[in-house]
């Protein structure tokens, strides 16, 4: 097989697994009420983000609420005292993502392991007060504050069923994107990373570029989760960016398995699932979350998709490809 073929047959899969993905978070909301449905597509991006981060790029931020807090306040502000059209909200959630990214990455950056988790939770802790004490007037405090958002066609996201379509989309895009920069040299430099970034260093590449590139897309995403909060509960509180919070997304990418990208949507799916069901029935729910948790953990050490993946490796479709000498050889192609 050729190589364009090979990287054909690549392009069509990620935009298949995208197709896929939207497609069942769609078949769900026949299952699951429609909120819970949107939360899991919500907080999926959240999720991936996150991974970028930890699960390719091996570095664990404690604190990450901070930067799904950044979007759903710039977002909710704009709503509220700028102009209550949702899709420029989302634009400006992104791009305020996107410059946090870029000032905020140079800093913590160049702290590594413990010090770079503590640095961005003590900067998770500064911008929750920061929002309810000296900003409480114009952000509400700590009570939160009800945004306006204004009719659109042909998407009306007051509709919720034209918001999960919404979303949908939204997810199909960022799949597609995200799946394509890591499979491309991009990601594969930030794998290099995880495993021995002193030794990518004396390779000659720039691994601070790299990180902060990987840092400043993770940021933007959970910036675009938090102003898609926003949208789907017209409110926006100080809860969302809690630092006590910031676990939650830690958790679900264990659940579904950290660097295996679809983990994310697995996880997520799990968590909120069993996060709403057992909060209804059981009073302590975080404790029986946390007993599911330390067995995924036990028994499926890479999560759930973590498995998945082993089980395709194991026994995944062979292709051959004419390698430089004209000997053929046997790839495996995996989803």
């Amino acid at each position: 097989m050729k190589p364009q073929s090979l990287s054909a047959k690549l392009i069509f899969r990620d935009l298949l697994a995208a197709a896929v993905i939207a497609v069942v978070l769609f078949i769900l909301h026949f299952f699951l009420p429609l909120s819970m449905v949107i939360d899991i597509g919500i907080f999926s991006i959240y999720v991936l983000s996150f991974d970028i981060i930890y699960g390719y790029m091996g570095w664990l931020a404690i604190g990450y609420t901070l930067y799904l807090g950044v979007g759903a306040y710039t977002a909710g502000m704009f709503l509220k005292y700028v102009n209550s059209n949702p899709f420029l909200s989302l634009l400006t959630a992104l791009a305020s993502g996107a410059l946090i990214g870029i000032v905020v990455g140079p800093l913590v950056l160049r702290r590594r392991g413990a010090y770079f988790a503590l640095v961005n939770a003590a900067l998770n802790w500064f911008g929750y007060f920061l929002i309810i004490i000296p900003l409480k007037d114009f952000t509400g405090g700590r009570d939160g504050t009800w945004v306006k958002i204004q009719a659109t066609s042909p998407l009306n996201v007051l509709s919720r069923s034209d918001f999960l379509i919404l979303l949908l989309i939204i997810i199909f895009v960022v799949t597609i994107i995200c799946r394509h920069l890591l499979r491309s040299p991009f990601g594969k430099l930030l794998l290099a990373i995880k495993e021995n970034e002193d030794r990518v260093r004396f390779l000659g590449y720039n691994d601070f570029y790299a990180k902060l590139c990987a840092f400043t897309i993770s940021v933007t995403l959970a910036s675009l989760s938090g102003a898609l909060f926003v949208l789907h509960y017209w409110y926006v509180s100080p809860d969302i960016m809690m630092p006590t919070r910031a676990l939650e997304v830690i958790c679900a990418t264990l659940i579904g398995g950290a660097g295996t990208f679809y983990g994310a949507f697995i996880g997520s799916s799990v968590f909120v699932a069993l996060k709403d069901y057992l909060s209804i029935y059981l009073g302590s729910w975080e404790m029986y979350l946390g007993i599911f948790i330390i067995i995924v953990m036990l028994v499926l050490k890479r999560g759930i998709w973590g498995y998945v993946e082993q089980l395709f490796k194991r026994y995944g479709s062979t292709t051959t490809l004419k390698v430089q000498g004209g000997e053929s050889k046997e790839v495996k192609l995996v989803v």
